[in-house]
């Protein structure tokens, strides 16, 4: 196994200043491609067992995105004056698209 290096920027901001710090953590890739998060970022990230991370690919770097909420989180959220018929919904926008689609 080889030794893979994680950048990982983390903005913290004081009043009207913003700093950026730089700190590099060291971890091994496991047999199915497992990673160890060190603890000080868990720690910063506030990232406790069970939660979501996004992998995100900039070029030859990987930034980590903790995803605090997800779609599911949001149901319910806005206010509709009457029940809705969602297989409705679904067809008109699945017909709409294949309007676009053919258009093009």
């Amino acid at each position: 196994m080889s030794d893979t290096y994680c950048l990982v920027r983390l903005k913290l901001k004081y009043q009207t200043n913003t700093l950026l710090a730089f700190f590099m953590n060291i971890t091994k890739v496991g047999r199915r491609g497992q990673i160890s998060i060190p603890k000080n970022i868990r720690q910063t990230l506030n990232l406790q067992e069970g939660d979501r991370l996004a992998f995100i690919q900039r070029g030859d770097e990987v930034i980590l995105q903790p995803l605090h909420q997800t779609l599911a989180d949001f149901r319910g959220s806005v206010p509709v004056s009457e029940p809705q018929d969602f297989d409705a919904i679904r067809r008109e926008v699945l017909e709409s698209q294949s309007y676009r689609t053919t258009d093009s």
